[in-house]
């Protein structure tokens, strides 16, 4: 398991302020310089717990890229839309933001006009809840949603997670339908967090290195073999303050029957759909 998170908001707020200064240092880097001038402006989004850390390490072993200095994005109803583009038009070249944004089609002006590299990021839905349920009550003691589930003393605390609790923990149905559209979305490189974890995580190398070279062309910088096989060897950090054990098909070992037929209900077709599943019997 994953250490507490501190619930003193300044032990928080050092998290994010260590993570300002190592993209500060990366800024310095010569290509990085260079690349403030020339160099892609990246929008990395996901649902959360889906690897957002992961690709920020990713990138920010690229010498040319550094990491924006700005918070995580959310976005998920109306009222967060016009929150979502002000961040978008503020990505400076060479440097990369995430996000937890829904889609929504006036979305795209925005980053055609900015000329904006999205990376979607997804991971297996089981084992996204599964890690967000243990972030929330094992990790991170602040969070609304922990907050949520225990105001909930006497249920069942991940199948709250997998059906909602109105007013607080959206259904997991509702998360995936709000993300859907960045699956199509023409500018978007679509990454499989199964694919990019490598072996520490229980992918493969050859899975690591193909996801790592398709970022960098979607991206259009240069990154030679040798790179690659760097930025692999470093991916698995467990420095980060969300970090729990980064491992693929760890759900097998929580879901219960109960669980499982709660995400046929809500995600119907969906696994199929991801490449997750051949069917629905599993």
């Amino acid at each position: 398991m994953g250490r507490k998170v501190s619930t003193n908001p300044l032990d928080r707020a050092s998290v994010f302020a260590r993570k300002w200064v190592e993209g500060f240092v990366q800024g310095l880097r010569p290509p990085a310089i260079l690349s403030r001038f020339n160099g892609p402006r990246i929008f990395i989004n996901s649902v959360p717990k889906a690897g957002t850390h992961l690709l920020e390490t990713t990138l920010a072993q690229f010498p040319q890229l550094r990491f924006s200095g700005r918070p995580t994005v959310t976005g998920w109803s109306d009222d967060h839309r016009t929150r979502v583009q002000q961040a978008l038009r503020r990505i400076r070249r060479g440097s990369f933001r995430s996000g937890h944004s829904r889609y929504w089609p006036e979305l795209r002006q925005t980053i055609v006009e900015r000329q904006i590299k999205v990376i979607q990021m997804i991971r297996d839905p089981r084992d996204v809840i599964v890690s967000q349920w243990k972030y929330v009550t094992q990790i991170n003691l602040v969070h609304k949603e922990g907050r949520a589930l225990r105001a909930a003393a006497d249920t069942d605390k991940l199948l709250c997670m997998i059906e909602g609790i109105p007013g607080a923990i959206s259904p997991l149905g509702d998360v995936w339908k709000a993300h859907r559209g960045w699956l199509s979305f023409p500018e978007a490189l679509v990454v499989r967090f199964e694919e990019l974890i490598g072996p520490r995580g229980g992918g493969t190398r050859e899975l690591q290195m193909n996801a790592l070279a398709r970022i960098a062309r979607h991206l259009g910088i240069s990154a030679d073999t040798e790179l690659l096989e760097l930025v692999g060897r470093n991916l698995f950090s467990e420095r980060s303050a969300t970090f729990r054990q980064g491992r693929i098909a760890a759900w097998r070992e929580e879901l219960h029957p109960e669980h499982k037929a709660a995400i046929k209900r809500h995600l119907g077709s969906l696994l199929v759909e991801l490449g997750y599943e051949k069917d629905q019997d599993w």
